[in-house]
């Protein structure tokens, strides 16, 4: 008869080999954000990842994007009427245009400033879209 404290211990996906115990403080995998339908080109959507919303659009060439869901310039959610022009995501607030590497390219008044989009490329596999571990 095997005992329960006979049995091998689980390890984390992750776990050190010299600490065989050590579970990361958060979760380990992939995530699927969205289906490649669910977004076609110019559409924005948000998703919520880990407790935070993250913002998804594709480009007008299919590149699909995530960014952090706030503007850096007064706060606005993309999520919340953000639109997307050719490769480029729009505030829907001061109407702020940043490109997709995240630097702001434009502006409605005058010279873009060095705000920029913090975001998380995501991964794009089998028409599914996954958040880089």
């Amino acid at each position: 008869m095997t005992m329960r404290g006979d049995l091998p211990r689980p390890r984390a996906p992750h776990a050190d080999a010299d600490q065989p115990e050590r579970h990361l403080p958060y979760p380990s995998g992939w995530f699927c954000l969205a289906r490649s339908r669910e977004l076609p080109p110019g559409k924005v959507v948000t998703r919520r990842f880990m407790d935070e919303d993250i913002v998804l659009y594709r480009t007008r060439y299919g590149r699909p994007r995530a960014v952090h869901p706030y503007c850096p310039h007064l706060g606005a959610h993309f999520g919340a009427g953000g639109t997307v022009e050719g490769q480029n995501v729009v505030c829907p607030f001061h109407h702020f245009v940043f490109g997709p590497d995240g630097t702001c390219v434009a502006t409605p008044d005058g010279p873009p400033p060095r705000a920029r989009l913090q975001h998380p490329q995501p991964r794009h596999w089998a028409r599914q879209f996954y958040p880089k571990p």
